[in-house]
């Protein structure tokens, strides 16, 4: 049984901690679900004490323990202690470490661990991470030079590669116009930067946009929480039941779906749009450049809208908020840029061209009241659809 973490000393901790990780690393091993829990205990009581060695070691260990998941299936609470291990590891030893780097401008050693554990992240992780952003992005010199060590391609090239939704359906030459503005080289920038940290602390952008990423990261939070609730679902009902079937099909779905959208807008918005301010910047104007993610996703609009009525039947009121955060993010986007640029005509972006936001969202409003309609002709009206349906009619 693990110690209480507040009688240990450092050679106490560091000898418990060989002996859990053994623990772990052996599937047939009979360690308990608290034990495991005590661990990330211990584990928190690392970070709290700024143990950086320490703290690199459990970065190592929660990575070794996700590449072994796969032998840990035989044995379900083994493997729920793990996930709620790893979770709980990563929330608490980041929240340390980025408190701790706030402060000072010495953010080397602090963040050669960070690295290593962000790249195991998970939902409530990244949350985390966006939300802290958000809160510290223009508050903190510090920050931004920890933020500016943590991306530099000199110090960590694994967080250098373009984002993975290049790889959809796009031109050569536009993924390479948009690799070029990921990488930095359209504003001579000397580091590479994953999203949302490239727009964010970019000094190149213009602080005017910021709240069309904002928009984005509401959506991305969507998507997180999406994640997080699936999550809570794989906890409680860890036996595959007929009546979850359509809970698991619609979740998958709804997270395909906004993960594919997340994916175009971003690529439309940042890769268009700021290119095009950039030919703007050179006074070469390219009016070629166009698309539209509706033509993309349009087979599966509507059996993402027939996936999501029917998940509102279980009629969670989790679900249908975070539906009604992801309506908000689609209008709003448009308003925001619309606003945004009304006044400056000398920058000449086409806000019509972004209207496709606002069109995908009133069109999923309005394919959600035809649902509506034919399952009330049914009598198997799922709950809380006109409700939902009233409060978005000002959004039309």
């Amino acid at each position: 049984m693990v110690l209480p973490v507040a009688d240990l000393d450092s050679d106490e901790v560091t000898a418990e901690y060989e002996i859990v990780k053994g623990s772990f690393l052996h599937p047939i091993s009979g360690q308990s679900t608290n034990d495991a829990l005590s661990v990330g205990m211990l584990i928190a009581q690392a970070s709290n004490n700024n143990n950086t060695d320490m703290l690199r070691s459990v970065g190592k260990l929660a990575k070794s323990i996700s590449e072994h998941s796969d032998k840990t299936m035989a044995f379900p609470m083994k493997t729920l202690a793990i996930e709620e291990l790893i979770r709980y590891t990563k929330k608490q030893v980041y929240s340390n470490l980025l408190d701790s780097i706030l402060p000072t401008a010495q953010v080397q050693e602090p963040l050669t661990l960070f690295r290593d554990i962000y790249l195991l992240g998970d939902g409530e992780f990244s949350m985390v991470f966006i939300d802290t952003l958000e809160k510290k992005r223009n508050g903190s010199a510090a920050f931004s030079a920890a933020l500016n060590y943590l991306i530099d391609e000199k110090h960590n090239e694994s967080l250098a590669s373009v984002p993975k939704f290049l790889s959809y359906r796009k031109s050569t030459s536009y993924t390479s116009a948009f690799s070029d503005f990921v990488t930095g080289y359209h504003y001579k920038l000397r580091y590479r930067l994953r999203w949302p940290v490239t727009i964010i602390v970019s000094p190149s952008v213009m602080p005017s946009l910021s709240a069309i990423f904002d928009m984005l990261l509401a959506i991305r939070k969507t998507i997180l929480q999406l994640n997080d609730l699936w999550r809570q679902r794989r906890v409680h009902y860890s036996r595959s039941r007929s009546s979850d079937f359509i809970l698991w099909e619609s979740l998958a779905f709804v997270y395909y779906f906004l993960e594919s959208y997340w994916s175009h807008i971003q690529a439309d918005l940042i890769d268009l749009r700021f290119e095009r301010l950039v030919n703007v910047a050179k006074g070469q104007v390219n009016d070629n450049h166009d698309s539209d993610i509706l033509a993309d996703i349009s087979d599966e609009l509507e059996s993402f809208v027939y996936g999501l009525y029917d998940l509102l039947h279980l009629n969670n009121r989790d679900i249908t908020n975070t539906l009604g955060q992801f309506l908000i993010a689609c209008t709003q986007i448009y308003a925001e840029v619309s606003r945004t640029f009304k006044d400056q005509e000398d920058i000449r972006i086409d806000t019509d061209k972004l209207s496709h936001v606002k069109v995908l969202a009133l069109r999923i409003l309005s394919m959600f009241s035809e649902v509506q309609q034919e399952r009330l002709a049914r009598g198997d009206a799922a709950p809380g659809v006109d409700e939902l349906l009233v409060k978005f009619s000002d959004y039309r």
